[in-house]
């Protein structure tokens, strides 16, 4: 207590700020990060994945699989809303308004007539 009322003494009330340098750090650097953002530019391959659009659990497996072993849920997250991205709302990988449907003759992309209205 004495060091930081002579603190305080000497520098006035910037001694309580925090210094800097202190606190946690960042657990994956920027590249890392970046390798994070990467495969939301891209479409899951529907082959491997079974699915047409990102999840955090599917992109979880797909980032251990390509070198972040440790990687969790809750640092994707973390990571999509840093970058100034809301999971549900900015999902631009998939397009609002069309599906692809497995039918007899093959899988076929269905379009929704109103969806322009329907956005609007």
């Amino acid at each position: 207590m004495s060091r930081l009322v002579h603190r305080v003494t000497q520098r006035g009330l910037a001694a309580l700020a925090l210094a800097p340098g202190r606190g946690r750090k960042p657990a994956y650097a920027a590249a890392e990060r970046q390798q994070i953002l990467d495969p939301l530019q891209q479409t899951p391959e529907r082959t491997n994945d079974q699915r047409a659009t990102w999840s955090l659990t599917l992109l979880q497996r797909r980032l251990r699989a390509h070198g972040l072993p440790q990687v969790s849920r809750a640092t994707i997250h973390k990571t999509v809303r840093g970058a100034g991205s809301g999971w549900q709302r900015s999902r631009t990988w998939c397009p609002t308004g069309t599906a692809r449907r497995q039918r007899q003759a093959g899988v076929v992309s269905v379009t929704d007539p109103e969806a322009e209205r329907k956005k609007g």
